[in-house]
């Protein structure tokens, strides 16, 4: 049988031929990028919708899970993910896409210090609500001691473990290491003199603080914010000392001062412990890239007289002193820290604006395929677009003219289609289970034998064409 469709000559439409060797001649490769928003210039962008080119398309977010690690781009401490405060990748998970941490401050330190080993550890907890995007609470925890057997360091520095020369590293880890460690050493100091200058069980050996800051300041509040240009607030919520014997006093600032709950941050104490949380507060905030007027890293000569106390009272036996971390923050050159090296070259730190969590992105790349690849793959698409526009040019075309002439779409044995032209339409016929055609211009009238019609009353009347 042979089919065929009347219908009217349409006209295709032709395919720009760069269309195709862009969407075949390339490939699509996996890479790793730092950058979130990786955009790709192709040499047809210029004939693509603006909406295919938006930046950040190409990567995929980076999911944190409660308990996981990151570092800023500053790289001077690690912080681990204590709570999601707003989830955006399922039940359990955040998707971080670039954010700058500009919301980001810290709200609370702790100590635990003890004069016998000479060590200090330090946790900090920071609350980020960079709205819709990167809304945690993070803490990172961190040690200053003298024990060799404690591999302690800030990120990015490498010191020695005995001689304390700083080889290599971040200049800005560097300095706040050095910083660091002298406001330990003072409070260190301290504390064994007021040991050492009575008698034995009365004065602690071992000291734990918890302070509270209750006025978060990002650097989002700006430069010119109050809180950026005063002295930041802490208040110690919870203090415990202990002496040589293991005697535990603690003091818990809900309650007030009596026997049962004594102020334990006393005169020997108070003032290099406010140095030690101010400088502490300080080094965080450059690591959360916060460029606030009142950080002593950044700018030591506006901020220490606001923020460090000079001078150490006279305090159980102690004489009055003054503080050698404001010297050192006033008088960097002052302060030698290795055979060649002082804290002038590398103070004041500087930092490049808010800071970022340090990811990779898992990013989709284009990229060209060979020579011989490309060209087979551009032949092989041609030859597939035109085969397909073909197949919808006829589907589309036999449901026009069907739709218009309901009898136009009919099948016919071999021999059948030299039909005179007075044959202008064609309307089948049933004889038991075949099909046969006359004009719609004469009547066709049949007797009792199936496959002998009679026609009368034309004269073009030709039998062969009656199948």
């Amino acid at each position: 049988m042979v089919c065929f469709i009347v219908a009217r000559r349409t006209t295709g439409v032709a395919h720009p031929p760069y269309a195709v060797v862009a969407l075949t001649g390339y490939e699509i490769v996996t890479v790793f990028s730092a950058d979130y928003n990786l955009t790709q210039k192709r040499w047809y962008d210029k004939w693509m919708p603006s909406s295919t080119l938006k930046s950040g398309g190409q990567c995929d977010p980076h999911v944190f899970n409660v308990g996981d690690s990151f570092t800023t781009n500053y790289t001077l401490f690690q912080w681990t993910i204590e709570t999601i405060v707003r989830l955006n990748a399922g039940k359990s998970a955040i998707a971080y896409t670039g954010a700058t941490l500009e919301d980001c401050d810290i709200t609370a330190l702790y100590f635990n210090g003890d004069i016998r080993t000479w060590t200090l550890d330090i946790t900090a907890v920071a609350n980020c609500s960079v709205a819709n995007k990167f809304q945690v609470t993070a803490r990172t925890a961190f040690s200053m001691t003298s024990l060799p057997g404690k591999h302690a360091p800030l990120l990015g520095v490498a010191g020695g473990a005995k001689t304390a020369q700083y080889t290599s590293g971040d200049p800005r880890g560097i300095a706040l290491d050095v910083m660091i460690n002298l406001a330990a050493t003072e409070i260190a100091d301290r504390m064994t003199q007021s040991y050492n200058l009575n008698p034995m069980n009365t004065k602690p050996i071992a000291l734990s603080v918890g302070a509270v800051f209750p006025i978060r300041c990002p650097s989002s509040v700006g430069a010119s914010a109050p809180c950026a240009t005063s002295k930041p607030e802490f208040s110690i919520g919870d203090a415990a000392i202990i002496y040589p014997s293991n005697t535990v006093r603690i003091f818990d600032a809900n309650y007030p001062v009596s026997d049962t709950n004594p102020q334990v941050v006393t005169d020997d104490t108070r003032a290099p412990l406010g140095n030690l949380i101010q400088t502490v507060h300080a080094a965080l905030r450059v690591d959360l890239g916060n460029s606030n007027p009142n950080n002593i890293f950044l700018n030591p000569q506006y901020a220490t007289p606001l923020v460090l106390e000079n001078e150490f009272p006279r305090s159980s036996g102690m004489n009055s002193s003054t503080s050698m971390l404001y010297l050192a923050t006033m008088m960097p050159t002052g302060l030698p820290i290795g055979l060649d090296k002082h804290l002038s070259d590398f103070f004041p730190v500087r930092i490049q604006g808010p800071a970022s969590v340090a990811v990779v992105y898992l990013c989709r790349y284009q990229r060209r395929k060979s020579l011989p690849q490309a060209i087979i793959a551009v032949i092989v698409a041609t030859l597939s677009m035109f085969s397909g526009g073909w197949a919808a040019f006829m589907l589309i075309a036999t449901y026009l003219v069907k739709s218009k002439y309901k009898q136009a779409n009919v099948c016919l044995e071999h021999g059948a289609l030299d039909i005179p032209a007075y044959l202008t339409a064609y309307n089948p016929v049933s004889f038991g289970q075949e099909v046969r055609y006359r004009t719609t211009l004469e009547p066709i009238s049949y007797d009792s034998t199936p496959y002998e019609p009679h026609l009368y009353s034309n004269p073009n009347y030709n039998p062969n064409y009656i199948v």
